[in-house]
This record gives C-alpha cells, structure tokens and sequence, in this order.
C-alpha cells in the first residue's frame, strides 16, 4: 500500500510489476471471508441486453473501473479493463492524503450464461495490497424477466491474516 501525500500522484507502473500476493492465486479458500452484494438497478425487456439500455450502461461504467463512490475512491486504469490490467484504487483520505493499491484484472465477460447475461471483470490483489483475494464486480440481466441487477462477489482475508485463520506478519 502507498501512503500519498498532498498532490501526488499514483504510480501504477509500480504495481504492474508486482505478482499476486502469495496464496490469491489458489482463488478464494473455504474458510476466507465471501460477500455477495446484490442490487436491482433497473428493468428491460425480456431477451438479452438493450444496446442502450440500463444492462449496457452499467457495463460502461463497471469496465471503466467506476464501481466505489468518487468521493471515497479514485479509479486509476489506462483504458477499459482487459484481462492481464493492473487496476489502481487511490482511497481518499482527510486532508488531501491518499492510500493506493492495486490488482490484476484476470478475466473479463461479456456472455449469456444459463438464463442471465453477465458483464464484467473478476481481479486478483498483488503484493502490497491492504487484502488477499479476488473480487468479481458485474452487471446482470435475467433473460426471462428482464430484471438488471449489479454485484460484487468478493473471497478476501485481511493480507495480514493467513487462510487457516491464524494472524502472519507479511
């Protein structure tokens, strides 16, 4: 994790260097901490997304790395995520200070899926990063009713925390 400073910037290029923190990439573990947030944001027809409808332009703005309040966090990419981008997250603090980290982007989707069309991005944390896990951020459409719903799936321990929950030091 990187502590800011009042008007300084980011440097991603840092992070693009580093690996997965050690144990994310075995993917999420049974006893990690899971969180499925799950919200409706709107209704279209029945079938698969409107070109310019609620699925779609939620999917704008998940790919575009907007998915916390800009009040509280500053996405940091280089273009809409692609598997293999590192992602930056510049939490804003009091007084100008900032805290930055980042992950790799490992897959993206954009598919139907039984009878829900999914879109979005699944990432993993790199070393430095404040957790340890994979986070899934992603816009959904029921094919059948029409219904768009947007979530976050998360598998993450604290990075100071190990998998058989007892405390490590990094």
């Amino acid at each position: 994790m990187d502590l800011l400073l009042p008007g300084m910037p980011p440097c991603l290029e840092r992070w693009e260097k580093r690996g997965f923190s050690p144990g994310a990439e075995v993917g999420p573990g049974p006893t990690d901490r899971r969180a499925d947030y799950v919200r409706v944001v709107g209704m279209e027809p029945p079938g698969g997304p409107q070109l310019d409808g609620p699925h779609a332009r939620v999917a704008r703005a998940i790919l575009r790395y907007e998915v916390f309040p800009p009040r509280l966090v500053e996405p940091v990419i280089r273009r809409p995520v692609e598997a293999g981008d590192t992602v930056g997250a510049r939490h804003l603090l009091s007084l100008g200070f900032s805290l930055f980290f980042a992950s790799r982007v490992i897959e993206t989707f954009d598919e139907p899926e039984e009878r829900r069309w999914r879109t979005g991005f699944k990432y993993r944390t790199l070393v430095g990063h404040p957790t340890l896990g994979e986070e899934t951020f992603c816009v959904e459409k029921d094919m059948a009713s029409g219904e768009v719903r947007v979530a976050l799936h998360t598998g993450l321990v604290p990075a100071c925390g190990s998998r058989d929950g007892h405390r490590r030091w990094p």
